[in-house]
């Protein structure tokens, strides 16, 4: 075979392969970032095949805080309205408030590891952005106050889209793509499409990838009282990934991630 097509299938092959355990949410021992000696396992500080905490966040393995104790982004200037933030977001505060420590699990590796109300692994932390008790400290600590960040819990596009309406009213926003998925409404922004622009944006246009803007699907009965995306933290983050440092879905040169959602 030649040299040049051996050498592309071990990039192509590294590329397709690398995914959490490559990244900083590796948390176990075989991590590079923050690291707990406690585990080799990766998934087990996220998720749990049994007795995962009530609600959407699929088989989380932690307890979830109170929506209601985060203070959201508001702006005159948003045109679609906000309520509390939605479970995905919450899924990702219950480390990035810096509040909980981040080895508190429901179901610790093993067997007889259950505690339904959570506990810690023993071992020890190593890290720069982690304290000796196993909370996220530094940037990506951004506590309760969600103030000064993107707004999550928020209706996309200005708010008007729904099962029965898919046509966008703000024309500041990208047009969604729409499917249904076991038998529930999904959006997402196709980052493929050639209108929308900017670097780094590949994938299957019309198909949801993993390198598109995921909308999040969710009844607010103060809002339109109807299944309706909005946008959470993994609209743009895909914690599952290594290929950007900050899990950003896609490169964002040229403001790429922006401009997917955001017509400028």
């Amino acid at each position: 075979m030649n040299k040049y097509i051996i050498i592309a299938l071990i990039l192509a092959t590294s590329s397709l392969t690398a995914g959490v355990k490559d990244s900083k949410h590796n948390l176990s021992s075989t991590g590079t970032g923050n690291s707990l000696d406690a585990t080799t396992e990766v998934c087990v500080f996220c998720h749990t095949p049994h007795g995962s905490s009530a609600g959407d966040v699929p088989l989380w393995n932690k307890s979830l805080p109170e929506s209601a104790g985060f203070t959201s982004y508001s702006s005159s200037t948003i045109d679609g309205g906000t309520t509390d933030v939605g479970s995905v977001s919450i899924a990702c505060l219950s480390c990035h408030d810096g509040v909980q420590s981040m080895d508190v699990m429901i179901n610790a590796p093993g067997s007889g590891g259950y505690n339904a109300a959570g506990a810690s692994l023993a071992g020890t932390w190593s890290g720069t952005t982690v304290s000796a008790t196993g909370q996220l400290t530094g940037i990506g600590a951004i506590g309760t106050d969600l103030s000064n960040d993107h707004p999550v819990g928020i209706q996309y596009g200005g708010g008007g889209i729904t099962n029965s309406n898919t046509t966008i009213v703000d024309s500041d926003f990208t047009a969604t793509q729409k499917a249904t998925i076991n038998q529930a409404p999904v959006w997402w922004d196709d980052v493929a499409s050639p209108t929308q622009g900017g670097a780094g944006k590949t994938g299957n246009i019309g198909t949801r990838d993993k390198t598109d803007m995921i909308l999040y699907t969710r009844v607010d009965a103060a809002l339109a009282n109807e299944s309706e995306p909005f946008v959470e933290c993994a609209t743009c983050h895909d914690p599952h990934q290594s290929d950007t440092a900050t899990f950003l879905r896609i490169d964002n040169t040229g403001s790429a991630v922006c401009l997917a959602c955001h017509v400028k």
